[in-house]
């Protein structure tokens, strides 16, 4: 038995903490029911209105499907048939329009409407096969990723060779090229134009498509309300909906409509066609910096792609089988076993950033030139080079599809939008362009049309209702656009929060904190440390550090070095707050004289709170693990709320009490270890904060802090023998195999409450 939680000279916490925002990467999210999953989702969506017409411009027509349509006058035949007819009507009754029937009946009256469109279009030259159309499934798609309970109304197959009978069979999301929803009704509750429910239901469908399949650029889907269809596209910049057509009285659109979903290409309905799928294969190949690689389908990491918008970053092992991308693949490496090992990492990164490896490139030769003048300046253990500190970037390359750079603007066929289009805000504080890692305003642009006449739509504050503003001009805030790129990465491992092991862990840390050291030397600060960014080599279970796409020289004055950047869990908080906290003659609000500077402390503050995050992310030598990995998970989760983490890192005596709550044994004497970096810590900040003036502005002195690494280093190995030979588990490993011991509903009250 474990024995009882050991009772300390530190008083309880206080029982209650701010609430931490809901998004697709905290727990609520893992842990919450289908509708609080579709809730959290639906509030982090950036979703724009455009008109009808730019919608067909993103998503264009094959030539001969085009022009089969474009021959088709509005009174042509095939637009008067029965299956026209039979199609839903609007019924009248108390004043009231509905659909009467039952939605699985009333909808299915599409099929043969999509069936004439197909044996229309397929007797036009140069017509090709079509997909079927799928409605009203009874079964749930099966996901290769995660659980899954919910199902689309309707989609299209891949091709017509799945042929799937939805009561029947278990279909699976990744075969899925398209996704409908249906409403009988129309209660237009959002923005008055269409309703909550059957928008959550689509961008649930569309995030489903966009994580399931690796090879996804964008997805697509339709969704009837009544008689009134939108077409929806998913990037990860935005998802755009159309401003909406009737099925009675625009056939055309309609039938244009059908005709895309059943023979667009591949690439026009979000594939990326430079990632080639051997049938029936593990792996796929992809060509990068003029070299072949097979890489692995089941990423190394893939949290970043769970969000609708964002980086999406995922991470493959990959081998490099021709140095030739130009030769015939027969000419590749057959046997693995001979072919170079690598990690590809693959993402949509900011259009305005500097490609990571040009970064890369930057950093390492200056750190190079100083290994090379001044080796002892870096101290590295004998037998060390500074790069075995770091992961190793060998290639990159922007995607390129149809020639022609792969980002989100392309998609959304340009950056500015005409006359009509608007933002529907779907919570409070969205649709600002705002990073989702950096929490930096991007700048507003005018429409080309001058914004006369378009409508912000919004949510209103008090009531929480969605009403539009009222019509005036304004700027459409900047669409946050990304560009498609690839990275090769030489050393292969796992990221910290995969690691159970807490000696192995701290040990791997403090080889970063080293990295970070080295860096400071060379006069950068790397400005995103968090666990995901910290690869433990596989080789030899060394820590090395990635992501330099954010480092930036100290010195520089630079566009964007003033400007808050990392990953929020685990950012500084004078980087959360905007200014400096720590300077003695402003103890009260902090000293807003100069522009906050990122500097190596920062970095420090983050390897700090990864610490902590470590402590709590593994159970140590514990028998009774599914109780205490509940209350441990439920107290990491207060902990990193941003403004909980600023209280308790001005008060160490205040993080001691939390944290005693929930530590014993080996776990505790580790937590003494971490107040004191933190204290060691302050003390430099409050001298380097001290000496700042009008002509230094803290540029100068970023090595201030290179004794504060050597101390971080030391503690992180003490923490590292601590643990040496315990047992270690993962909390959320624990909880997963768990789950099906414990309620559902024990589960979500614990956390979420």
């Amino acid at each position: 038995m474990t024995p009882p939680r050991q009772n300390t000279a530190l008083s309880q916490a206080p029982s209650t903490t701010p609430a931490k925002a809901k998004t697709t990467a905290g727990s609520t999210f893992n842990t919450s029911k289908l509708e609080g999953k579709r809730n959290v989702m639906f509030e982090s969506t950036r979703l724009l209105l455009i008109p009808n017409e730019r919608m067909e411009a993103i998503l264009p027509l094959p030539e001969w499907v085009a022009a089969c349509v474009e021959q088709l006058s509005d009174s042509h035949p095939v637009f008067t048939g029965k299956e026209w007819d039979d199609l839903p009507h609007l019924t009248t009754k108390d004043q009231t329009s509905t659909l009467v029937g039952k939605e699985d009946e009333v909808f299915q009256a599409y099929r043969p409407l999509h069936e004439l469109i197909v044996k229309t279009c397929g007797s036009w030259p140069g017509s090709s096969e079509a997909r079927p159309v799928l409605l009203r499934p009874k079964n749930t798609p099966k996901s290769t990723l995660k659980e899954n309970s919910s199902r689309p109304d309707g989609a299209n197959p891949k091709d017509s060779s799945l042929k799937i009978e939805w009561d029947k069979e278990r279909y699976v999301w990744v075969d899925l090229f398209s996704a409908y929803e249906f409403k009988n009704a129309n209660e237009k509750n959002l923005v008055g134009l269409m309703g909550i429910q059957n928008t959550k239901q689509i961008i649930w469908d569309l995030q489903h498509m966009l994580w399931e399949n690796i090879n996804r650029r964008f997805a697509v889907g339709m969704t009837i309300e009544e008689t009134e269809a939108r077409l929806w596209v998913a990037t990860r910049s935005a998802i755009l909906v159309s401003t909406g057509f009737d099925t009675q009285t625009e056939r055309k659109r309609l039938f244009r409509t059908f005709a895309f979903f059943a023979f667009a290409d591949q690439t026009a309905l979000g594939l990326d066609p430079t990632m080639r799928m051997p049938k029936g294969a593990d792996f796929f190949l992809v060509n990068i910096d003029g070299k072949r690689y097979q890489v692995r389908k089941r990423p190394i990491a893939d949290h970043r792609a769970r969000a609708l918008h964002g980086s999406a970053c995922r991470v493959y092992e990959a081998w490099l089988v021709n140095d030739d991308a130009n030769r015939l693949p027969k000419t590749d490496v057959a046997d693995l076993k001979r072919a170079k090992r690598v990690a590809i990492k693959e993402v949509w990164r900011d259009e305005y950033r500097e490609p990571e490896r040009k970064i890369y490139d930057r950093v390492m030769k200056a750190i190079k030139e100083i290994e090379k003048r001044s080796p002892e300046k870096l101290n590295l253990r004998p037998g060390d080079k500074a790069e075995d500190y770091f992961v190793n970037i060998s290639g990159d390359e922007e995607v390129m599809v149809n020639g022609v750079r792969d980002g989100t603007a392309g998609i959304m066929a340009g950056k500015e939008f005409p006359k009509g289009a608007a933002w529907i805000k779907t919570s409070l504080g969205m649709q600002t362009g705002r990073d989702d890692r950096i929490g930096v305003y991007s700048p507003s642009m005018l429409n080309s049309e001058g914004g006369e006449g378009r409508k912000e739509i919004s949510l209103k504050a008090k009531s929480g209702e969605l009403v539009p503003s009222p019509p005036s001009p304004h700027t459409l805030p900047q669409i946050h656009h990304r560009v498609h790129y690839r990275t090769v990465m030489d050393n292969i491992g796992e990221p910290l929060h995969h690691i159970a092991r807490l000696d192995v862990a701290f040990k791997a840390l403090a080889d970063v904190v080293q990295a970070c050291k080295i860096m400071c030397i060379a006069g950068f600060n790397h400005r995103d440390l968090s666990p995901g960014n910290i690869i433990v080599d596989e080789k030899n279970e060394r820590g090395r550090l990635s992501d330099l796409e954010f480092a930036k020289i100290h010195m520089s004055d630079g566009a964007g070095h003033h400007v808050r950047t990392g990953t929020p869990d685990f950012m500084a908080v004078e980087v959360l707050r905007g200014f400096y906290m720590f300077d003695p003659n402003e103890p009260e609000d902090g000293d807003k004289d100069f522009p906050l500077r990122h500097n190596a402390g920062h970095d420090l503050e983050s390897i700090f709170w990864i610490a902590i995050f470590m402590l709590y992310n593994s159970m140590v030598d514990d028998e009774d693990q599914a109780e205490h990995a509940i209350d441990q998970r439920k107290g990491r989760d207060e902990i990193f709320d941003s403004q909980y983490r600023k209280d308790l890192f001005l008060s160490g005596r205040e993080l001691g009490r939390k944290m005693a709550q929930h530590f014993d044994g080996s776990s505790f004497k580790a937590m003494k270890h971490v107040l004191e970096m933190q204290k060691s810590l302050k003390v430099a900040y409050t001298e380097f904060e001290a000496g700042l003036s009008d002509e230094d502005q803290g540029k100068e002195r970023n090595t201030h802090f290179l004794k504060v690494h050597d101390y971080f280093g030391e503690k992180l190995l003490e923490m590292s023998a601590i643990f040496k030979g315990k047992k270690c588990e993962r909390v959320d490993d624990i909880l997963r195999a768990d789950r099906r011991k414990l309620k559902a509903t024990q589960l979500n009250q614990e956390v979420d409450s």
